[in-house]
């Protein structure tokens, strides 16, 4: 799959309101109006506790690869799994209050049995970097919180938007094959 049939889905969350603004993570489409990303991205877009029930503000959002690349967007917290003691949960599903664009559309999503050190792609993004960062890595094995472990892939001449990439601002960003 190309990237940019890919980056296609990815979704934008922003900061909006007295807590400052800004992009705060990323999602991405599994539905015609919804988007897929973590409780702890919503909850520091709209200023709400991660760990507690589900919010009930809006939420901000943008495609930044379709054709209306930084028009602002509204969605509503529809599935809620706050982050657990045991550091499971971490998931919200967000429901668009309106259509999304016609060229941003759900990437083809498949069932893999054996992730072990599958290359991937992701489009993150971290502090200060709206415009977003493209890593790689590999994946490796689950965890007993039911997530994979990821290793970032090393680069010869390490920049800090790269390096930056693999410490933070994609868990919630898409992976796809390399």
């Amino acid at each position: 799959m190309g990237d940019a049939v890919s980056a296609a889905a990815v979704v934008r969350l922003h900061r909006t309101g007295e807590t400052g603004a800004g992009v705060v993570g990323g999602g991405f489409v599994v539905g015609p109006d919804v988007i897929a990303t973590c409780a702890h991205v919503v909850a520091d877009a709209i200023g709400a506790d991660p760990y507690g029930p589900a919010p009930t503000g809006p939420v901000t959002l943008d495609f930044p690869h379709g054709s209306t690349t930084g028009e602002l967007r509204q969605a509503v917290v529809h599935r809620w799994s706050p982050i657990a003691e045991d550091g499971t949960g971490d998931v919200a599903l967000l429901r668009l209050t309106a259509a999304a664009p016609p060229d941003v559309h759900r990437p083809p999503l498949r069932r893999v049995e054996d992730l072990w050190d599958h290359e991937f792609r992701v489009l993150g993004f971290p502090s200060g970097r709206a415009d977003g960062v493209w890593s790689r890595g590999r994946f490796r094995g689950g965890q007993s919180t039911r997530w994979f472990q990821l290793q970032a892939r090393r680069r010869r001449r390490r920049s800090r938007a790269g390096s930056a990439a693999a410490r933070c601002g994609t868990p919630a960003a898409p992976r796809w094959w390399a």
